[in-house]
């Protein structure tokens, strides 16, 4: 059955935007997802970052977190 996450944090001194970019590299549009992951979408702007996916199934993401 598929499984969605929800990942939300907001920017502070010590992890802001530009140390979340460094550590993921310029997003690639095009780029292949993690094993089982169906859907990405990523939205990140002044306050923070937010990102919802969907796996193929909950140990797909449990997985992938690990």
């Amino acid at each position: 059955m598929p499984f969605c996450t929800l990942v939300e944090f907001e920017w502070s001194q010590a992890f802001g935007r530009q140390q979340f970019t460094a550590a993921l590299g310029e997003a690639d549009p095009d780029g292949d997802l993690p094993q089982g992951c169906l859907s990405r979408i990523t939205s990140i702007d002044d306050a923070g970052v937010r990102v919802i996916e969907v796996w193929r199934s909950a140990g797909d993401a449990r997985a992938f977190a690990e």
